[in-house]
């Protein structure tokens, strides 16, 4: 089978208003992708659609994609220990010092996820990222034997990256007293990611998207289209990229510190010196590629 990869080009937004941290996601990629600070990739059976051929004419197409949202936020989330080949990023030498702290994330060097159907599903050894508030210091909660339960969550991907921009590691999420706040992000996030990438019913061959890279990907090629007939999309093993740009300030809840340049270099270190991500106003930025896979075995 081909391989297909999407890269959406428009800019997403997401608002994280009630923790002062905001989460943006953008592909094709934009210039902020040459400056990725850590790298995830997603499994989840998110993507479907199909496309009905009104003619000879290749191009005389209308199509529907619907993206699930719920599915997208509810993914099991990878580490990418370096950028995948067929994607346009570069990692900074931050984000490789991020990956380099990666026995502390908690679920370490597993092959199997255990799908939402109850299936195995035999995937590269890899680490994941588990969800704070199902772990809870037990690894049961969200491991089943060797396997990782599938479900942990894009917000858990956001917690850990919030923690790497402060702290340049990973397993800091207990320093960040917001850290339920920021998992809800993903919320949000899934929703906008849904809103980019669906096609409504009828959309043309010059208004879709998806129905280009499909084409170019020569999985057309392989269906069997007969002229009237509405096929499936395969979108088996699909990718689809952002960037998502987490950014926000540090604050501190009980107002016990001022957070200015004495502050942020007592506890966190000189952004200037590489120490982390955040200014010496309390600001900072975090770049991410997110990686979504379409996996139909999950």
């Amino acid at each position: 089978m081909t391989s297909m990869l999407y890269q959406h080009s428009s800019l997403i937004t997401v608002d994280g208003a009630n923790v002062a941290m905001d989460a943006d996601a953008v592909a094709d990629l934009p210039t902020q992708g040459q400056y990725i600070d850590l790298a995830v990739l997603g499994y989840a059976n998110f993507l479907s659609g199909s496309y009905t051929q009104l003619s000879s004419d290749v191009d005389d197409i209308t199509t529907v994609v619907t993206v699930n949202s719920a599915k997208v936020k509810n993914a099991t989330f990878a580490l990418l220990e370096a950028i995948p080949s067929s994607s346009s990023a570069s990692m900074t030498a931050y984000g490789t010092s991020v990956v380099g702290t990666r026995n502390k994330l908690i679920i370490q060097n597993r092959t199997v996820v255990l799908s939402g159907g109850g299936l195995d599903v035999t995937l590269p050894e890899q680490d994941y990222f588990a969800n704070i508030q199902t772990w809870q210091g037990n690894a049961n909660n969200v491991l089943q034997g060797t396997k990782v339960k599938h479900g942990q969550g894009i917000g858990a991907v956001l917690v850990q990256a919030a923690g790497a921009a402060l702290f340049k590691s990973f397993g800091k999420h207990a320093a960040i007293s917001s850290d339920k706040d920021i998992s809800k992000n993903g919320d949000g996030l899934a929703v906008s990611i849904k809103t980019a990438i669906d096609e409504a019913a009828g959309t043309s061959y010059t208004g879709s998207k998806m129905f280009k890279r499909y084409l170019d990907s020569g999985r057309l090629f392989d269906d069997a289209a007969d002229i009237g007939s509405t096929i499936t999309y395969n979108f088996a093993n699909t990718n689809i990229d952002f960037v998502v740009q987490l950014s926000g300030n540090v604050t501190d809840p009980d107002a016990g510190d001022t957070i200015n340049a004495a502050f942020i270099n007592r506890v966190l270190g000189n952004k200037t010196a590489g120490a982390t991500k955040v200014a010496a106003n309390g600001a900072y930025k975090m770049n991410i590629l997110v990686r979504m896979q379409q996996r139909n075995d999950m």
